[in-house]
């Protein structure tokens, strides 16, 4: 499948607990060419409690990765949040941060 992100408004959105994925997106992202979509990065550990905060980040977004330590009802409204971009037609990878496999985040993926 090929991912077709919408011109001028392209916008990729890492979300993880992770400070080493942030870290190493940021080093990435200086690297990337000058029309490549935008890529941002957002702890989910420092957004957790603020769901509007989330929200309004994601809603910007065409492809949303989020790297997830425990599962998604760690964050308060985190998973509905989720089904709706997803109904949005955004793009979802939902990965686990343990490597542990979980059923709700293969639901999730697109």
């Amino acid at each position: 499948m090929t991912v077709k992100l919408k011109n001028n408004a392209n916008r990729i959105v890492l979300l993880s607990h992770s400070d080493t994925d942030l870290l190493t997106l940021s080093n990435v992202v200086s690297k990337l060419p000058n029309d490549f979509p935008k890529v941002h990065g957002f702890n989910l550990q420092s957004l957790h409690e603020d769901i509007n905060k989330l929200n309004a980040i994601l809603t910007n977004a065409d492809l949303i990765i989020v790297r997830l330590l425990g599962n998604l009802e760690s964050i308060d409204n985190f998973k509905t949040l989720l089904e709706n971009l997803k109904n949005e037609g955004k793009y979802l990878i939902v990965l686990s941060g343990s490597l542990e496999f979980n059923p709700e985040f293969n639901y999730l993926n697109t």
